[in-house]
């Protein structure tokens, strides 16, 4: 860790179990940004780039994800960030409302993501249930 408390591309890597290669094609795909650079153009991570990473993790793995869909998922949470910051600002009432109307239009993408991936997890399911079912008929059809 350098003397700021940021991390290398490598520490960072190490610690979340990820190449240093992973990071860089996150990066190339928006989905993260180094919070800076060295003079000699050396990425440095903070605390909230090591969350945002283990987020899309946790986005990737634990619910199955593809990179396209967090993309997207991202966006809408960093765009409902920014609505969040300037309402606190304490913003004139008339774009108070706008602000509102901008983090729900930001739910309703981010709930049809999710709708999406359980759509396709419930076919699959129906799927297997489906082959469970054959092969459960199949076995008291045959004979012993």
């Amino acid at each position: 860790m350098t003397r700021d408390g940021q991390m290398r591309i490598g520490e960072l890597a190490a610690e979340l179990g990820v190449s240093t290669r992973t990071l860089r094609y996150y990066e190339e795909m928006g989905l993260i940004e180094p919070s800076g650079h060295t003079a000699g153009g050396s990425r440095r991570y903070t605390e909230l780039d090591r969350e945002r990473v283990a987020h899309i993790r946790t986005l990737r793995d634990v619910m199955g994800f593809d990179l396209e869909r967090i993309r997207r998922l991202l966006a809408a949470e960093d765009g409902l960030a920014r609505l969040r910051e300037e309402y606190r600002a304490g913003p004139r009432p008339e774009r108070r409302e706008t602000i509102i109307a901008e983090a729900l239009v930001f739910y309703e993408q981010m709930l049809a993501e999710i709708d999406a991936k359980l759509a396709a997890l419930l076919e699959f399911k129906a799927g297997v249930e489906t082959r469970r079912e054959n092969a459960r008929r199949l076995a008291r059809e045959s004979p012993v």
